[in-house]
């Protein structure tokens, strides 16, 4: 895929310069995508986004990869969809190799997180918990507790 960064960039007020504490490439999860094609990104400023490409509609929830340049705004290079990335891990080409092994994984939104630990526990915290199911639902354990 080929891209003319020149004729897709905003104008900046300032150069472009990566510097060397400051350019490194980052990935950046795809919040909305307005008509201008350039995305807002989780938590990065509107504002400090610069896109070298168009982005679609079909790209919000995936990652976009970014530098972050020396004068604060951040250059969209593209994006990586979320299957690449679950392939990619499952198939054991990626770790979370600075994750240390007696942490837990944890997905969090606002204030509700489930956590996976590698011993086997799982723990869901939330204001209000709401388990449905069509069909049957089972709860065993060596010991449950209600209240």
């Amino acid at each position: 895929m080929k891209h003319d960064l020149a004729a897709n960039l905003l104008p900046l007020s300032q150069p472009i310069d990566a510097s060397a504490d400051r350019g490194q490439f980052c990935l950046h999860l795809i919040l909305e995508v307005p008509d201008t094609g350039v995305p807002i990104i989780a938590g990065v400023d509107p504002a400090n986004v610069i896109s070298g490409t168009q982005f679609g509609a079909d790209t919000v929830g995936c990652l976009a990869i970014g530098m972050n340049l020396a004068a604060g705004p951040v250059l969209l290079i593209g994006h990586v969809p979320f299957d690449a990335i679950a392939r990619a891990f499952s198939q054991g080409v990626l770790s979370p190799a600075h994750k240390r092994a007696d942490t837990p994984l944890s997905l969090k939104c606002g204030r509700s997180e489930l956590r996976l630990y590698p011993d086997g526990r799982v723990r869901i915290l939330g204001d209000d918990i709401s388990i449905e199911a069509l069909g049957r639902i089972g709860l065993k354990g060596a010991v449950v507790e209600l209240n």
